[in-house]
């Protein structure tokens, strides 16, 4: 009888289970993207030279591909002859190289890597608090990083957000279909404006990135809680009493990520336009979430909440691909997608659905001030 190891059996040692599975996200995603671009990159380097030698190589490695695709143990020490049981032909050792695109597959490896064991811990955790702001912090790290690699191998922006939240509507159906239930008409008229806020701030935070750095939107974002704070004090009363610490704290945030984001600061006027207008759909979104969350007479779950987003929110989307002649390319877009910018899309789609559920979970829980300064703390 196969014996398995304590710490794969003890069901204290969840942690460990949980970094044994990021370690395999990060391996997979780099070991098949590896072999395939060694093959790729050496054949493009032979058929490019145009020569007898070029052609009979490629032509090997041809034969290679198709009788062998995994490459062996001895590989950096071994000739084309000795790999494959063929003759030598002079050519040297062959020695691969990880290249930009094996490490990019590494990286959105370990970052669903992280974001699996942010979930799962959250699972496992009683500390509701503690777990679904860490899970939310995890996932909106992962989604930053995972949209900004899509959006520029992706070249079709609402597709792009169309088909994230398709995956997160599975997702959602999936793990939570207990939960899952007509809503009252009264709660799905208050939530259907949500919906269409959480699609215009998807659009135009992909939109912003094709012309802007990561650090411009984060410097430009940190203005968000103070007026988050203004408003939510002056609608709702809430904090009921305002320490100094609480403006200071917000102030001293946006000083710091200035100062480290300066010197990367470059924006369009393009993308500044979009960056503008996501940070007016954001603080109407969060206040308008926290109000209703919050209510006693809105009994509409999570799941449902979140599937609405994603069901609603494809309209407006729909609408600007059209108005800005995008959808005509969308063939085009889909033939021309290498395998990897797919996986892309999944990453960002799996990230974008754990952004979306937790966000709400933790909307339920802070104020809005508080969830945009934990959001700008996470960039």
């Amino acid at each position: 009888m196969l014996t398995l190891p304590a710490y794969l059996t003890n069901p204290a040692c969840h942690v460990r289970r949980m970094w044994l599975l990021l370690v395999f996200f990060g391996v997979v995603a780099a070991r098949v993207p590896a072999v395939s671009s060694a093959w790729t990159s050496c054949e493009a380097e032979d058929q490019d030279r145009g020569t007898e030698f070029g052609v009979r190589s490629a032509n090997l490695l041809q034969r290679a591909r198709r009788s062998q695709p995994i490459i062996p143990r001895n590989w950096t020490n071994s000739t084309f002859g000795d790999i494959f049981g063929l003759p030598n032909q002079g050519v040297g050792p062959v020695r691969y190289v990880p290249g930009p695109r094996v490490l990019s597959h590494l990286q959105t490896g370990l970052l669903l890597g992280t974001l699996a064991v942010s979930v799962a811990l959250s699972h496992l955790s009683a500390a509701e608090v503690t777990t679904s702001i860490s899970s939310w912090i995890s996932a909106s790290v992962c989604t930053n990083l995972l949209n900004k690699e899509a959006a520029s191998t992706f070249q079709a922006t609402c597709l792009l957000v169309i088909l994230q939240m398709f995956i997160a509507n599975i997702v959602v159906i999936l793990a939570r279909f207990k939960d899952l239930g007509c809503p009252s008409v009264r709660d799905f008229w208050r939530w259907l404006p949500v919906s269409f806020l959480v699609s215009g701030m998807l659009g135009t935070s992909i939109f912003a990135l094709e012309g802007t750095t990561v650090s411009t939107v984060n410097i430009i974002r940190n203005v968000l809680p103070i007026i988050t704070f203004v408003l939510e004090k002056i609608l709702f009363n809430s904090p009921r009493i305002v320490r100094p610490g609480h403006v200071l704290s917000m102030f001293l945030t946006l000083f710091g990520t200035t100062l480290y984001g300066i010197y990367n600061f470059s924006v369009t006027s393009y993308s500044l336009g979009m960056i503008l207008f996501g940070c007016l759909l954001t603080v109407v979104d969060k206040l308008l979430q926290r109000h209703l969350l919050m209510s006693p007479d809105f009994k509409q779950p999570l799941a449902v909440c979140m599937v609405m987003n994603n069901t609603f929110g494809m309209l407006p989307l729909l609408a600007v691909s059209i108005l800005t002649h995008e959808a005509p390319n969308w063939s085009r877009v889909i033939a021309k997608t290498p395998w990897d910018g797919w996986l892309l899309v999944l990453a960002s789609g799996l990230s974008g659905c754990c952004l979306g559920f937790y966000g709400l979970a933790v909307s339920k829980l802070v104020s809005a001030a508080s969830v945009l300064m934990l959001q700008n703390t996470s960039k």
